[in-house]
């Protein structure tokens, strides 16, 4: 029988849309999602992990989840608010436990331990606004060592595009609910292209935000 992948992944980092990848490709039954899916976990199992650049991450986080709270989020450009620089600052703070467990899992892929690094910015098309699955078949492929079948791809294409997430998001009034199927939640999709993060954070914070997260942006390839 195949092993079945755990997933991790950077908070807001696309790990939604990889699980619902996953759960298409394996099965509901099958895969299995860890009790904490944003902290690293030890073992032999194979993993799939997602990350993306950290300030698009924490300024998803809070557009979608911190501002449930405050009766204030927002999926729409036109109802777009900035996040205040402390704000960004904590959330920065609060992200490093997270990449901390991301660089154990690349510890674990250097030892030989089967693990899947999924870039976000590799797998979504900024340009077309969704993902590229083209890209995203051919990594699971090569992890799994062997072929999707051409109507799974097709239905894959079909179900979890951007468009389709985003109206299935639609039936939910706040990031607080959510369909316990596909982990779909409420105001869950914005516009999903690499860099949002400049334009929800005001541009004379940029440095500062940055400089907060440098040692980690370095360390996974990003630009200042």
């Amino acid at each position: 029988m195949e092993e079945v992948p755990e997933l991790f992944g950077v908070p807001r980092s696309g790990s939604t849309a990889i699980y619902n990848i996953c759960r298409l490709i394996y099965g509901d039954k099958l895969l299995k999602r860890p009790t904490s899916p944003h902290e690293y976990f030890g073992g032999y199992s194979s993993v799939i992990a997602t990350y993306r650049d950290f300030r698009d991450c924490l300024v998803s986080q809070w557009r979608a989840h911190i501002l449930t709270l405050e009766g204030r989020s927002f999926d729409d450009e036109s109802d777009a608010v900035q996040m205040r620089v402390q704000e960004a600052l904590f959330h920065a703070n609060d992200f490093k436990r997270a990449i901390s467990s991301l660089d154990r899992f690349r510890e674990d892929k250097e030892k030989g331990r089967n693990v899947l690094l999924l870039r976000y910015e590799d797998f979504f098309d900024s340009d077309a606004g969704d993902l590229n699955f083209e890209y995203l078949f051919e990594e699971m492929e090569k992890f799994r060592g062997q072929q999707i079948p051409h109507l799974t791809k097709k239905y894959i294409s079909e179900e979890c595009n951007f468009k389709k997430v985003k109206e299935h998001a639609q039936q939910f009034s706040d990031f607080d609910q959510y369909d316990p199927k596909t982990l779909i939640h409420g105001k869950h999709l914005y516009k999903g292209k690499a860099g949002t993060w400049k334009s929800l954070i005001p541009s004379e914070h940029h440095e500062v935000v940055t400089a907060s997260l440098r040692e980690e942006l370095l360390r996974w390839g990003y630009e200042l």
